[in-house]
């Protein structure tokens, strides 16, 4: 089972992060986030590409765009529609979203469908804010005889500090294959306007130990 901890905070001063995850974007607003990944596999250097954007269509709805590419050898892209589950006035916030699109294997595209419900909670953290966030998904890819049960969970800093820290943990799980996880602490930086670096490592096992650098950005719009 696949569990990837994510969740993209912004450092306003609020309890509750503006990014993804969980929050819907408020309505007319965007975000978009770049992170490419060198990963090491033994003698191998591979270079991984992950595009994500979002976009609020109303104040229950947001929309967006995700982009992945894994050294040309797979990758998917996906469109997708979220929606809140209950009242956003809460201390936590719960989402539901569902995406179709395509992955690339074996040099052929095939569909892919997933839903995922997401869980989100901001607390204060020293003279801050922090927040942590879980994705727990099924994801369902033509050619595949079992569909990839995923949780995705990140707990990090969203204010108080100009450097702040975030630790992002993934695991994913298919019938009849190992378990696949990874663990990634990261660094995030804030840039000019509305701009976050974000610098961080990782530690995976598909299979196959590997390392890798991760380093990209977020923006708010």
């Amino acid at each position: 089972m696949r569990f990837v901890v994510l969740l993209l905070a912004w450092g306003s001063g609020s309890v509750s992060p503006a990014f993804a995850g969980a929050w819907l974007q408020a309505e007319g607003s965007a975000f978009a986030s770049l992170e490419n990944t060198i990963r090491q596999r033994g003698d191998d250097t591979v270079l991984e590409t992950d595009i994500f954007f979002e976009y609020g269509l109303r104040p229950r709805l947001s929309t967006g765009l995700t982009l992945l590419q894994e050294g040309g050898e797979t990758g998917h892209i996906g469109l997708f529609l979220k929606t809140p589950l209950g009242q956003t006035d809460k201390p936590y916030v719960m989402s539901l979203q569902a995406d179709i699109g395509g992955y690339f294997a074996r040099q052929q595209w095939f569909g892919m469908t997933k839903l995922t419900l997401s869980y989100g909670r901001g607390f204060r953290w020293g003279d801050g804010y922090g927040w942590l966030n879980l994705d727990t998904a099924i994801e369902y890819r033509m050619g595949e005889p079992a569909p990839f049960l995923k949780l995705d969970g990140t707990i990090g800093r969203s204010s108080g500090a100009r450097l702040r820290p975030m630790v992002e943990v993934s695991l994913t799980q298919t019938k009849g294959k190992p378990l696949i996880w990874s663990v990634s602490p990261n660094l995030l930086i804030d840039g000019k306007g509305k701009l976050t670096w974000k610098l961080g490592l990782e530690r995976k096992n598909d299979g196959q130990s590997s390392n890798a650098l991760n380093f990209g950005f977020w923006h708010r719009f």
